[in-house]
């Protein structure tokens, strides 16, 4: 047993293993991919999985597969069972992209029931009011209950649930949120329907107002994919896609939780509530999130390294002190609401020590160090799980502030004379601080360094000195003064660059097609034609203040832009994106709408020109130097073909976003010494351009 309370055994012939602490609260059935789960009063577990099916489990183990009824024209292999619900009667709601179904206990067993279906639109996501009201997100909109379901009875002979009268299941479309892609909904106490959509988060109150929440917050104008009510009952907790958690309580945003603060991701599936704990899924793992006093106090990632079957997380449910928790590999059932015990702290170890390359030995307790020397500590932690997870911070004196880092070797060159006490910890997975490894040693100045020494050369190279100040100062100064006009310059042509971008003639053919659309009575394209401007021209003016952004905001902003042209274009363009899949888009930064101008003019010099229109490509990959190469590629007319034409019908047409961003790459590769390079070259002698550019990363 390690220091962190797993065990660790041997097999013959089939290796080491190790047997997290956690295994004695945990229950494990692979059973393939769980879509969804929840539990009937007699702690039956009831499982979605694909192709319409549900696996029953009770206490003793036992599987019974129950098969949703489809209407014809519905293929079962598209109808994955998305979600799970008991009501108060103890019935089970079975929800898959194109059917609700009921089930009902008898005496022969479950009875199925299809309450809606339809093949026009794919349902999301639901919500189930204390009453009985249920409201339905789908592709298109929002159902909504007319009348609350007749409250049930409980005969008591039989122990079977039946309804005292029919219950009418009859549901009407709110007019206000039709056509529109529906993520989720909620029904809150007050019988507001908050709705979740393309356009953000809206409440539909009971007496038939509208709050637009994306009015107010543009964090809200996000996909809202899950939604739950906290237990102070008046905090409404949001997981919006890509963004991680937001706390809404009484109409104002009063908190974000993101992969910042200790998130695994900031994508987040489903939330849901138990008493004081609040459980959210997601790719990475299961999060426990503890609510007391209007405030969370602590964030528990639960991963296949706590005993979970996978780490992609579809559906949670709790009942009593059980969690029931729906994988990509099957269902867990975790006991007593606690995984895994506390983590203890690592233990840390100073290994080596070196002073200007030479290693020193371990018997030396205090090593002297003269000023201007370069010596490395290096030390390491033990940890069994995660142990990328390992975290470390040192200090040099005894009450200085500690530094965080995750590297395992320090290097000292610079420091000033006097006694140091270099201290080191480590903790993991949000585990105490561990024990401190120390080294004291004492750094010397060299002999040149002392006063007498440091006095006589002032007295003797005085004058010579204030001469070479003198000079290196105004060489400093003329540095300083063209590398400001260089960053005046890259300003300015960032400025310039985004002017040209909105030029009168793109603002033009913008209305001139807004024109036409309303024109042919499209008031649908004109919208969305006028929507997607107005997010370009916002986009444009967030960017404007910004040296640089994501590459991910540069491909959106890209992909908005080339969305736009699309809609004036038809069916003559076409195009599509190729990212490398293990490329960080989030964390590679680069100025602001440097793609733009060279797809703008691959369309209009380019494809536009050739006769049957053409496919502009983008592709982006990360070299192993860690240069990160665009490619923009188009199988139009081709840049030497279009100079041709250029010189054989001359105009006062000059490219000049074209010029300005080759300026902004030269003028950015002078100023940090890094690759900043374009090139264009036609791909063959019938046509088609490749436009190359190299950053550094």
């Amino acid at each position: 047993e390690d220091h962190e309370g797993n065990y660790w055994f041997c097999l013959l012939g089939e290796g080491l293993y190790m047997l997290p602490a956690s295994y004695e609260n945990m229950l494990s059935y692979e059973i393939g991919r769980a879509h969804a789960v929840t539990t009937t009063l007699d702690r039956t577990a009831w499982i979605g999985l694909d192709d319409a099916q549900i696996l029953l489990i009770d206490l003793q183990s036992q599987k019974t597969k129950l098969t949703i009824p489809l209407p014809p024209g519905i293929d079962r292999v598209d109808q994955n069972v998305l979600h799970l619900y008991r009501d108060r009667d103890d019935r089970v709601w079975a929800m898959t992209p194109n059917t609700i179904t009921l089930f009902t206990k008898s005496k022969a067993g479950y009875a199925a029931k299809n309450i809606l279906k339809t093949t026009n639109y794919t349902y999301k996501n639901w919500s189930f009011a204390e009453d009985g009201t249920i409201a339905i997100a789908h592709s298109k909109g929002v159902l909504l209950q007319h009348e609350p379901p007749i409250k049930s009875h409980v005969k008591a002979k039989s122990g079977f649930i039946v309804p005292q009268k029919k219950a009418r299941f009859e549901f009407i479309e709110l007019d206000t949120f039709k056509n529109k892609i529906t993520y989720s909904v909620f029904l809150d106490k007050n019988k507001s329907c908050w709705v979740g959509n393309s356009d953000g988060l809206f409440e539909y109150t009971v007496d038939k107002k509208l709050i637009v929440y994306g009015r107010y917050y543009d964090e809200l104008r996000e996909k809202i994919k899950s939604m739950a009510l906290l237990p102070d009952n008046k905090t409404m907790l949001l997981a919006a896609e890509g963004f991680g958690l937001f706390f809404l309580n009484d109409k104002h945003l009063v908190g974000r939780l993101s992969r910042q603060d200790s998130l695994p991701d900031n994508v987040c599936r489903r939330l849901f509530v138990s008493d004081s704990l609040v459980w959210s899924t997601g790719n990475h793992g299961l999060t426990e999130l503890s609510w007391k006093n209007d405030t969370y106090t602590k964030i528990v990632t639960y991963k296949t390294a706590d005993g979970l079957l996978s780490d992609e997380i579809n559906d949670v449910f709790v009942a009593g002190d059980e969690v029931f928790v729906a994988t990509a590999r099957g269902l867990n059932i975790l006991r007593n609401k606690v995984i895994a015990t506390k983590i203890a702290a690592p233990h840390v170890y100073i290994e080596n020590k070196s002073f200007n390359t030479k290693e020193l030995p371990d018997t030396l307790s205090k090593p002297p160090f003269y000023q201007n020397s370069r010596f490395q500590i290096s030390y390491d932690a033990v940890a069994y799980r995660e142990p990328e997870a390992l975290e470390y911070r040192y200090r040099l004196r005894e009450n200085a502030d500690w530094i965080s880092t995750k590297n395992t070797i320090q290097t000292f060159s610079q420091l000033t004379p006097g006694n140091y006490r270099f201290e080191v910890q480590a903790r993991h997975l949000g585990s105490v601080w561990s024990v401190s490894d120390c080294l004291e040693f004492t750094i010397y100045p060299l002999w040149y360094q002392t006063w007498w020494a440091v006095l006589l050369a002032l007295l003797g190279l005085g004058a010579g000195m204030f001469f070479a100040a003198n000079r290196l100062a105004q060489r400093q100064q003329e540095k300083d003064t063209r590398k400001l006009q260089a960053e005046k310059r890259m300003i300015e042509l960032e400025q310039q660059a985004l002017q040209s971008m909105m030029n009168p003639h793109f603002i033009f053919n913008v209305m001139n097609s807004v024109q036409y659309f309303l024109n042919h009575n499209n008031k649908e394209a004109a919208n969305k034609y006028l929507s997607q401007f107005a997010k370009m021209l916002r986009t444009n003016l967030e960017y404007s203040n910004k040296s640089s952004i994501p590459l991910e905001d540069e491909l959106a902003y890209l992909n908005l832009y080339l969305s736009l042209e699309k809609l004036r274009c038809g069916e003559k363009l076409s195009y599509h994106f190729e990212v490398e899949t293990d490329l960080d888009t989030d964390y590679i930064h680069l100025p602001p709408m440097l793609l733009q101008p060279y797809v703008e003019n691959a369309i209009w010099h380019g494809v536009m020109p050739a006769e049957k229109g053409g496919t502009i490509t983008i592709r982006v990959t990360e070299t192993e130097n860690d240069i990160l190469c665009i490619k923009i590629i188009d199988d139009g007319i081709g840049i030497d073909n279009s100079r041709q034409l250029k010189a054989e019908n001359p105009s006062n047409h000059h490219s000049l976003a074209l010029a300005l961003t080759s300026d902004r790459l030269r003028i950015m590769q002078q100023i940090t010494q890094k690759t900043y390079s374009v090139s264009l070259a036609q791909i063959s002698e019938q046509g088609g351009t490749e436009v190359t550019l190299l950053l550094s990363v």
